[in-house]
């Protein structure tokens, strides 16, 4: 119980400083990429305790990335919800029962790929959750019927989720089974 007390005053402590002040601002105004941009400047000087409490915050704003990367910093390997979330839990149970694939399966491909991140895009342009390049997408969604109207659905976890699902099912077909 003293843990979470001292949890919640480090993360109370933090929000107040100008930093995550400026954050939550950028965060009022929508303007999350900003608010993501500023929070590696926020946490460069932290340490121990409010590197932790720090990852708590992303974790609350669902900054799944955030999180799983400040928490790293912190050496802090025993939060496993931190470091491994569960989310997109519907999408994801959803999709991999259709594929028969293990819902572990997704959850580490996304988390690898993404880090849970549904905006995140590759140098190489691989977009979304499961990291979908626009090609492949364009080619899935004829597959499977799927109205293409641009690259940007793969942004959108459902569209991502399904596509991941079924691209991931179809190469274990054709390499025999054999994970990635």
């Amino acid at each position: 119980m003293a843990r979470l007390i001292l949890e919640e005053k480090n993360k109370l402590r933090l929000l107040l400083q100008e930093d995550f002040l400026i954050i939550s601002e950028f965060r009022a105004l929508k303007l999350d990429k900003e608010a993501q941009q500023f929070w590696w400047q926020a946490v460069r000087n932290l340490k121990g305790n409010d590197l932790l409490a720090a990852a708590k915050i992303a974790q609350q704003w669902k900054w799944h990335k955030q999180a799983i990367l400040t928490v790293a910093r912190a050496k802090y390997w025993d939060d496993v919800a931190l470091r491994f979330p569960i989310e997109y839990e519907q999408g994801i149970q959803e999709n991999a029962s259709k594929q028969q694939l293990d819902t572990a399966i997704i959850y580490g491909l996304i988390r690898r790929e993404s880090m849970f991140d549904e905006t995140a895009g590759s140098p190489v342009g691989a977009m979304g959750l499961m990291q979908i390049m626009p090609k492949t997408g364009r080619q899935i969604a004829r597959e499977i019927n799927y109205p293409w109207r641009s690259k940007s659905i793969l942004l959108q976890p459902s569209v991502n989720l399904k596509f991941g699902a079924y691209y991931y099912r179809q190469m274990l077909d054709k390499f025999d089974g054999h994970g990635i």
